[in-house]
């Protein structure tokens, strides 16, 4: 009976482990197609599991929102980890931006939260010293190799993060891989003679296309 009793708990945990990602995975898909719209109701149902389940895991849809901010945080905050351990600083640099970037740009629901949700100024600087240390490592290591203009700050590379986030929302609906030209533009810009020059690519946007891509942000804009 004891062995019993000492077993019976663990299946229950492991429950409420699947169901939390059901709810993060759902969440995820539904800030993405409806923003701050989405609700814990929405999410119960796309993740196919109670409401009370739900709410017994997040209180309200803040909460839910937090967590997957913070999930993505932890993504960039690893990247950047990561990138450190790479001998080639300009490389470094160069990849951990861009796998940044990726994270953003093929993340609706990431671009939600940074531009909507009131306390992301706060939860990002929960994480400041561990998103900044390594992005400070990772320059100072390719100012050294003389491979970036000596006057780059860290905040330069969230800027141009940030950029980034803002054309890959633009051109997503007609070319959603765009980003990574001026993302190319970007870098060269803070490059020495002594790093490769990084190729544009993809090609830039037809003026077709620039206008399917206006008309299409001025429609999310009307949005209710």
């Amino acid at each position: 009976m004891t062995a019993d009793r000492d077993v019976e708990p663990r299946p229950k945990r492991a429950d409420a482990v699947r169901n939390r990602q059901r709810i993060l995975t759902a969440a995820e898909r539904l800030l993405a197609e409806r923003g701050m719209e989405m609700t814990l109701d929405a999410v119960a149902g796309v993740a196919g599991i109670g409401v009370g389940t739900v709410y017994r895991q997040f209180s309200n849809k803040r909460e839910l929102i937090n967590e997957l901010f913070e999930g993505y945080l932890r993504q960039i905050i690893d990247s950047a980890q990561a990138a450190t351990r790479d001998p080639d600083p300009w490389r470094a640099l160069t990849r951990f931006v861009e796998a940044t970037c990726e994270i953003i740009a093929g993340n609706r629901g990431f671009a939600t939260a940074m531009s909507e949700l009131q306390n992301e100024a706060i939860l990002f600087e929960v994480h400041r010293g561990e998103l900044m240390l390594p992005i400070a490592v990772l320059l100072d290591r390719a100012k050294k190799a003389g491979v970036v203009e000596q006057s780059m700050e860290p905040v330069d590379v969230l800027a141009i993060i940030g950029m980034i986030h803002l054309v890959a929302a633009i051109t997503e609906p007609v070319a959603p891989e765009n980003w990574r030209r001026y993302l190319a533009v970007q870098l060269n810009g803070f490059r020495t003679d002594a790093a490769p020059e990084l190729p544009l690519h993809p090609a830039a946007l037809s003026s077709d296309q620039l206008n399917r891509a206006r008309a299409a942000a001025a429609a999310r804009r009307k949005q209710p």
